[in-house]
């Protein structure tokens, strides 16, 4: 009967009128008759059932061949839901039985190799190194992820933009973006993490979320083929300037690096405004930096907004 299943039923069905027409229940011509009827629907049914398995594989062969066009690039649940069944998962992101069905198919067969945070990579075969593609490929699964976790409402701050604006695009072990919600830490590898924290104003001023006042100051900059918001300098350098680290401090090194190659670039208007909204310490800590280096203008500048814009700002009476 095609399958065993099908068998199964059959021969329980025969047992059952059999038995009927022995006990003069179920005459010779109705017995046949019944089993003529119940072998026709066991057909019907495997017919179906043969068809849309057959459909099934179809369908995901269609999905392999729209992925292939796709090789060497990153893709998540919702990139997989769109291609399965693009209508569907607009109207509902809780009943995604398909689409997981077709991604442990997908995943089960090296179509795609998991990396973490439910982002996939679609390889030309399996034999890679999946750490090395995500170092060469850094930018572009941070966008990705940052596209889904915050859409696009974040910058990039701190040491690593520091390192941005002196052209060193490096993969850092662990990324700091300030970003407009709450604070999410993501791994996005053995190797890299990637840290996502609001800006608040501080205790002082009740700890008010700033991102959308500090927002005007970044920049949208291209790196390996990826658009990133980065902090401006003056914003770049006051957030290295906290401590974000307290095992290691403050990058002083790169700080002073960064006052020796750009300090000339640095707007006073800017700085002055960022500190009447935070930054305090920060900017105490530049002073003295500047003034170690010798560096009159930084020096200078950073007196002038202690005078003119924040007064009594100063970490200790010295200057």
């Amino acid at each position: 009967m095609y399958n065993s299943k099908n068998t199964t039923i059959y021969i329980q069905v025969y047992c059952i009128i059999n038995l009927l027409h022995k006990q003069n229940k179920l005459d010779l011509y109705s017995k046949v008759y019944i089993l003529s009827i119940v072998e026709n629907i066991l057909y019907i049914y495997h017919y179906i059932s043969y068809n849309k398995a057959k459909l099934t594989m179809i369908d995901f062969n269609k999905i392999v061949n729209k992925l292939w066009k796709m090789k060497w690039e990153f893709i998540d649940i919702d990139d997989i839901s769109d291609i399965v069944d693009p209508d569907f998962r607009k109207k509902s992101l809780s009943k995604r039985s398909p689409t997981y069905k077709v991604l442990y198919r997908l995943k089960g067969n090296n179509i795609i190799l998991p990396i973490k945070q439910g982002l996939y990579y679609i390889p030309e075969n399996a034999d890679i190194n999946i750490e090395g593609i995500i170092e060469d490929s850094y930018w572009k699964i941070i966008k990705k992820v940052l596209s889904r976790e915050v859409q696009g409402e974040y910058f990039i701050s701190g040491n690593k933009a520091l390192e941005i604006l002196m052209k060193d695009y490096s993969a850092p072990k662990k990324l700091i973006v300030s970003g407009q919600e709450n604070t999410k830490n993501l791994q996005i590898s053995d190797t890299y993490s990637l840290s996502i924290r609001p800006i608040t104003s501080g205790k002082k001023t009740g700890n008010k979320n700033i991102y959308s006042l500090f927002k005007k100051y970044t920049d949208s900059l291209e790196i390996d083929g990826e658009k990133v918001r980065i902090a401006c300098p003056e914003l770049a350098l006051l957030d290295t300037l906290l401590l974000r680290d307290t095992d290691n401090g403050i990058d002083q090194y790169l700080i002073e690096k960064f006052l020796k190659r750009s300090s000339k670039i640095l707007r006073r208007e800017v700085l002055g405004k960022l500190v009447s909204m935070k930054y305090i310490t920060a900017l105490n800590r530049l002073r003295s930096i500047a003034k170690d280096m010798k560096n009159t203008q930084v020096y200078e500048m950073c007196i002038d907004i202690i005078k003119q814009e924040w007064g009594g700002c100063f970490v200790s009476g010295k200057k």
